[in-house]
């Protein structure tokens, strides 16, 4: 899926990074044992998220229009860690989806 944001960069400013990203869904679900706290119930918890699979950037423009490609990797992956806050999750699917 295509994408692309506006952020601001320490060094570069306002920054406009145009790509493709893969999602994938995420299990994160565990068992839990009864105790005080589950009033003595057991079960699965279901933790599934949709997160990045993988991410390309095709560029990284500044105000000026220059393309900063020696950025690419640096923001790869700064997006797959925070793809939330940096509005990536903007184009997120929902998990019934994939």
């Amino acid at each position: 899926m295509e994408f692309e944001i506006e952020t601001e960069d320490q060094d570069l400013g306002t920054i406009l990074i145009k790509g493709e990203v893969e999602w994938t869904t995420e299990d994160n679900s565990f068992d839990y044992a009864g105790t005080h706290c589950t009033w003595g119930q057991s079960g699965t918890h279901e933790v599934i998220d949709v997160v990045p699979e993988s991410i390309s950037i095709d560029s990284i423009e500044c105000d000026k229009g220059i393309n900063h490609t020696k950025f690419f990797k640096q923001w790869e992956e700064l997006l797959m860690t925070d793809y939330n806050d940096c509005d990536l999750s903007y184009y997120k699917p929902e998990r019934s989806a994939l």
